[in-house]
């Protein structure tokens, strides 16, 4: 599955690449198409900084993103066009105790995508903002597996009890931004923005032991989301 999603978004950003050349004409007027990749260099900056978390956070679920813009010319202070943004985590923890042969393993996996419409107005030779919005989707899966002992370390009773939640979100909303231009093909850009999402999902628990089993339970509720400007895109552009 995470195989076939990277082989869609890198031949969704080839068909914009081919579609976007730098020119094109639409009727008397020559257009002017950009692109823009970026990635949330946060950490990165963290890093290179000494900076401490409260310094400077990563709340965007988007590590990877790509805009394609249009406008009547290349010195047009107005593009409007296409933009989206992935993002994939994942994380485990394992603890294991060799005396009495208990553990706990858990495994967490969660892709984030985005597509929507942007609107860039230039405010100086430097700066731009941008106004958007769009829709979201993340699927999350967390997988626990743990092992105790009911009985003694000379006479073990391992259970091994299995838990599986699974989460999507879908939703959508309006988002603000603002960008820096470093050099011509080079900047630096933040964005807050505000969702309205629905989560929906389950919880299964499974049990060598029948009578810690647990009825699989569903979840459905409606949230806002509001990702706050403490984070940095690094785009470059094309």
């Amino acid at each position: 599955m995470k195989l076939l999603k990277t082989l869609l978004l890198v031949l969704m950003l080839n068909v914009f690449n081919v579609i976007a050349q730098n020119d094109s004409t639409y009727g008397n007027k020559k257009l002017y198409f950009q692109n823009q990749i970026g990635i949330n260099a946060t950490n990165f900056i963290k890093q290179f900084l000494s900076l401490n978390s409260a310094s400077l956070g990563a709340p965007s679920s988007y590590d990877f993103n790509y805009k394609l813009l249009v406008g009547w010319n290349s010195k047009s202070t107005l593009l409007a066009g296409l933009r989206t943004g992935v993002g994939y985590t994942t994380s485990s923890k394992n603890s294991n105790n060799i005396t009495d042969g208990t553990s706990r393993n858990s495994d967490n996996n969660s892709f984030a995508w985005r597509i929507g419409a942007e609107l860039q107005q230039k405010i100086s030779k430097s700066w731009l903002v941008y106004y958007g919005v769009d829709f979201v989707r993340t699927v999350s899966e967390n997988n626990t597996q743990s092992v105790i002992n009911n009985g003694s370390t000379f006479n073990p009773n391992l259970v091994t009890t299995t838990s599986t939640d699974n989460s999507k979100i879908i939703g959508w909303g309006p988002v603000i931004g603002v960008q820096f231009r470093v050099t011509k093909r080079i900047c630096l850009a933040t964005e807050a923005s505000f969702y309205l999402t629905q989560t929906t999902g389950g919880q299964k628990t499974t049990s060598s032991n029948p009578n810690n089993n647990v009825s699989e339970t569903t979840i459905s509720d409606k949230n806002t989301s509001i990702v706050t400007p403490t984070f940095v895109n690094f785009n470059i552009i094309f």
